[in-house]
């Protein structure tokens, strides 16, 4: 067996279960990992400006990836800083492993602070004693992220541990994850068929169980229509005739067909459904959604592929639901879609705007949704293809999230354009990335929207509180030269069609590229 120290342990792990980059910010307690980086060939290090960033980055890295994402960050404060990506990384569901050092002073304690930190925003934590502890403890780290419902998960290894010296054994790559197909899959194909109203509602579990082309070809077998979480946006292309998109309840057409179906199959949607007025079959990897299910639903506990798989076995002499009930159905969604889309029904500039980034961005483009009135428009009127991809910060609704997932998402598709739509007070919030996007060859595009205000809030305060406004009208630099004082390319769009023709050409530029749009202020839609 080798003799390594505790970092060289720990990176040499992370290797050997298929890590392939760490994101972080070098500092005290975790100098020997930070080394046992420089000497490993096949493990990138991407050293960013706050561990803020190291988490954020993380998520949308295993989210684009699809595999586990690692964040590297120093103990207390900097575990801190990064608490706001891995809350929302337990929002998305996404399989990212923090590490983490911890003061050596017992008077400070500081080790149960990690500890208790990571425990309240993970599925697992664990702690090394030992350098020999550290490699079953990654292998488990690594265990947990790739089986059952994909969430971040904690390591503690005090510095006394990366300093110290120890032979230690290696952990073997893992065997690929079991793919438990769910109990009840009779019973669920039964009511399947009988279905003269099945409405599929795809969620992020579809992705991370690597179904997307199975929930699409039961889909069009059976020609049942389908609606997405917002993480599942372009499961299945919007603009298809089986396509509906994000179902926004508050509009009331969408609402009322919903209700009008005699079954929803439910995948990978991770969430309650009971304020659906109709039976539910729903597939989900997470043993505890059962609890939060509405008694009219008929759980199936399984991977979603492996399920979907079963399903399309279990239905396959049931050829296709191509009847006049069907017709009438694909007809509805049609007039639906044309009159939920119509140019005449739609606020400006928003529209304007939305079109110019869809035409302007590829299909395969991963559209990133900030906590802005343009990434709120976005949910419902940006057509997302099934070659895209559409991010989130999910229900953490994390102002200056989208900017820093763009940095994530683009190391994990270099190939691929990735557009962020911040607002000017979010994207002020991670700013100052464009310094590691520049010094790490990340050619991804920012989107700012400035209104030089927290927009939605501004408009609450009018609107609600009788013209009270406070804290919320911002002084703003000139965008577009704060991103070329950092080495990117800053533009700035005047009209939509300027900006179509400017996010074109940015997404085919070797550069970074911060787009500021300035705007008024904007309605809302619901």
């Amino acid at each position: 067996m080798p003799r390594l120290n505790g970092g060289q342990a720990l990176v040499q792990s992370l290797a050997a279960l298929g890590a392939d980059m760490v994101f972080g910010v070098p500092g005290w307690g975790q100098y020997e990992a930070v080394d046992a980086l420089w000497q490993h060939p096949t493990v990138r290090y991407v050293s960013v400006r706050n561990e803020l960033d190291s988490t954020f980055l993380a998520d949308a890295y295993a989210q684009v990836s699809n595999k586990p994402a690692v964040a590297l960050v120093v103990p207390g404060p900097g575990l801190l800083y990064a608490g706001a990506g891995l809350a929302s990384a337990f929002a998305n569901s996404s399989p990212v492993l923090v590490v983490t050092s911890a003061n050596t002073n017992p008077v400070l304690n500081h080790r149960q602070l990690e500890l208790t930190t990571l425990r309240t925003m993970t599925k697992w934590t664990g702690m090394a004693q030992a350098v020999a502890d550290i490699p079953d403890l990654v292998a488990e780290a690594w265990c947990q992220l790739s089986t059952g419902r994909p969430r971040p998960v904690g390591l503690v290894v005090p510095h006394e541990v990366l300093a110290a010296s120890d032979e230690v054994a290696l952990p073997a790559s893992l065997p690929e994850a079991a793919r438990p197909v769910a109990n009840g899959v009779d019973t669920a194909a039964a009511r399947i068929v009988e279905a003269r109203r099945p409405l599929l509602w795809g969620g992020s579990g579809v992705r991370w169980s690597g179904a997307e082309d199975t929930l699409r070809a039961f889909a069009q077998r059976l020609c049942i229509p389908v609606t997405t979480t917002r993480r599942g946006k372009g499961l299945v292309d919007e603009a298809g005739p089986l396509g509906l998109g994000y179902p926004e309840m508050r509009y009331g057409p969408v609402k009322e067909w919903i209700n009008q179906r005699d079954l929803v199959i439910a995948v990978g949607v991770g969430q309650d459904l009971s304020h659906l007025s109709v039976p539910v079959v729903q597939i989900d990897i997470d043993a505890l959604q059962p609890e939060r299910s509405a008694a009219n639903t008929l759980f199936l506990h399984g991977d979603a592929k492996a399920t979907l798989e079963a399903l399309d076995a279990r239905t396959s002499g049931f050829a296709d639901r191509s009847n006049a009930a069907t017709a009438r159905d694909l007809e509805t969604i049609s007039h639906l879609k044309t009159e939920r889309f119509a140019p005449d029904r739609q606020l400006e500039p928003q529209h304007s705007l939305m079109q110019a980034i869809r035409r302007g961005a590829p299909k395969e483009a991963v559209i990133i949704q900030g906590m802005t009135q343009m990434g709120y428009y976005s949910r419902n009127y940006l057509s997302v293809p099934a070659e895209g991809r559409y991010l989130t910060s999910s229900t953490q609704i994390t102002l200056g999230a989208a900017y820093l997932y763009s940095l994530g998402a683009k190391l994990a598709a270099p190939d691929r354009p990735v557009v962020a739509v911040s607002g000017d007070g979010g994207f002020l919030y991670g700013a100052h990335a464009m310094a590691t996007a520049v010094q790490e060859g990340i050619h991804s595009v920012g989107l700012v929207f400035n209104d030089n205000a927290y927009g939605n809030v501004l408009r609450a305060q009018r609107e609600e509180f009788d013209e009270r406004v406070i804290g919320t009208r911002l002084h703003n630099p000139d965008f577009p030269a704060m991103a070329r004082t950092f080495g990117a390319r800053g533009l700035r769009a005047e009209s939509p069609e300027q900006l179509e023709q400017l996010l074109r050409e940015a997404v085919q530029t070797e550069a970074h590229t911060v787009i500021e749009v300035p705007v008024g202020e904007m309605e809302r839609a619901y």
